[in-house]
């Protein structure tokens, strides 16, 4: 085996994903163009499923197969995402058939499999609800029953709740296991394990069903065209990555279903779904699973709201009434220090230092004045208008030693202008102290993949998911997406108060 080579991961984010010519086997694929009405593209597979070959249906009316075939269907869906789900409405003698079409900007995929025997509307668990003022650690029960719910509704072995950090590396938050063996509980996975270009497309559709986890592929036909011109963005049944294929071999997964969450916009974190056997989920079920993390969505936004109300009132009453009291630079640093320090149950720090202009003070210790004034360096060199997180202070900084002599290893770095004080500069700069010396990952997180020789050169996800445990130095704990959101709000609660 060859040592890791860099350059053949980079290839990973290169792979041509959503344009593979390819649909899983399980299904069968239809294209309708917009420009034309008629069908374009269709998979080799076709006669299985609807009785015509992929060479007699295309070039057909879409409207008029459309209408004798779906007579029913109010009309084709728009806009991106709004696909409809159409179970057991086609039965063309080969047995009832979901179907699922999906709008694109060039016309509309739809999609066949064969239905399940409980295509019955299934019920999503409800999640528990979250009181006013609820934090962080309030959402460790959410995050368990939305594992535990999806594990009641696919059977399936394994589920993990993972959530992206800033770096798109990950780590599982919660997990459901009914036969396997061994956790993967509290582990983290490189972001190479989830591509760039793998993330653009979670973060465009609902969920990626894989039901059996092999290499076999349909081929798409196109009327004059390649297959590997459609844009298969939206597809259910989608090619599996060659390397996504021995990825999951790797992990002992035979199928594999994953669901999007997606907060305010952005892709926080998908459900992992994995099973030890080739596994289908009627659509019923996959449903009922988007419903369930549409509510887990709304509790973390629901936590959010909380969490913004609850900020707002800690620094509002309190700096507020210091302010009309004609309060002096050193006065309000000491406010602004016990205020923050008040948010210790929404984000983990272990000292809050305020900087007013060269009044100094701190929540827990008495300021070194030269190591607060190289900090708030660090943040000029932003311009002070960015937030600077660091979880490891940089090599060049002049004070580190020193900085680590007080156990400030991490810092998050905000600043404001405080308009009541002639427009002063105010920097508000929360510590971490160095983290235990372990980090938990699943393999070796320096090598994320493996190159084989066997038959020439091959790449080949990681081998092991064994625990690895990676020793850190002079590092503190990773500030996460639910720490950012959270300074994000205190800055601009600082901006309404102090401006």
């Amino acid at each position: 085996m060859e040592e890791f080579n860099s350059d053949l991961l980079n290839n990973c984010e290169l792979e041509p994903l959503a344009n593979s010519g390819l649909i899983q086997a399980h299904g069968a694929m239809l294209f309708l163009s917009r420009d034309t009405g008629k069908f374009t593209f269709g998979s080799e597979n076709l006669e299985t499923f609807l009785g015509e070959s992929c060479e007699e249906l295309l070039g057909q009316s879409g409207d008029e197969w459309v209408g004798e075939m779906l007579p029913d269907l109010p009309g084709l869906p728009t806009g991106a995402g709004n696909r409809a789900y159409l179970p057991g409405a086609l039965d063309l003698g080969e047995g009832e058939l979901n179907v699922l079409i999906s709008p694109t900007a060039a016309g509309w995929l739809f999609e066949f499999e064969k239905s399940q025997a409980d295509e019955t509307v299934i019920l999503a668990p409800e999640l528990p609800e979250l009181q006013d003022g609820a934090n962080l650690n309030d959402m460790h029960d959410v995050h368990q029953a939305v594992v535990d719910g999806l594990a009641q509704i696919t059977g399936y072995d394994r589920i993990m709740l993972y959530q992206f950090l800033p770096d798109w590396s990950g780590e599982v938050l919660a997990e459901s296991v009914l036969r396997s063996s061994g956790s993967y509980l509290s582990l983290r996975f490189p972001a190479s394990d989830i591509p760039a270009i793998a993330r653009g497309l979670y973060a465009q559709t609902p969920y990626r069903y894989i039901p059996l986890a092999t290499n076999d592929t349909v081929n798409i036909l196109g009327r004059g065209e390649v297959g590997s011109t459609l844009d298969l963005t939206w597809s259910d049944l989608r090619s599996v990555s060659p390397v996504h294929i021995q990825y999951l071999t790797n992990m002992n997964v035979h199928a594999s279903f994953s669901v999007s969450i997606m907060v305010d916009g952005k892709l926080w974190g998908l459900i992992a779904s994995h099973n030890d056997v080739p596994g289908p989920i009627s659509l019923s079920a996959r449903l009922a699973c988007v419903n369930l993390i549409q509510q887990f969505s709304a509790r973390i936004e629901t936590q959010r709201i909380g969490q913004q109300k609850f900020i707002a009132e800690q620094l509002s009453d309190k700096i507020g009434s210091s302010l009309k009291g004609g309060s002096s630079p050193n006065e309000l640093a000491t406010t602004l220090a016990k205020s923050i320090g008040g948010l210790a149950d929404q984000i983990e720090f272990s000292d809050c230092i305020i900087d007013v202009g060269g009044a100094f003070s701190g929540l827990n210790t008495q300021p070194d004045t030269e190591l607060v004034k190289s900090l708030v360096g660090l943040s000029e060199t932003k311009g002070f208008e960015e937030l600077v997180v660091l979880e490891t202070l940089p090599d060049d900084f002049d004070k580190r030693s020193k900085a680590h002599s007080h156990g400030i290893f991490g810092c998050a770095i905000l600043t404001v202008r405080a308009a009541t004080f002639g427009n002063t500069l105010v920097t508000v700069i929360l510590t971490r102290p160095e983290e235990s010396g372990e980090v938990a990952w699943a393999g070796n997180p320096q090598k994320p993949v493996e190159t084989l020789t066997t038959g020439g050169v091959k790449l080949s996800p990681r081998e092991s998911f064994e625990k690895w445990i990676d020793v850190r130095q002079g590092m503190s704990k990773t500030w996460n997406e639910d720490d950012l959101f959270t300074l994000g709000l205190l800055r601009r609660q600082l901006d309404l108060v102090l401006g």
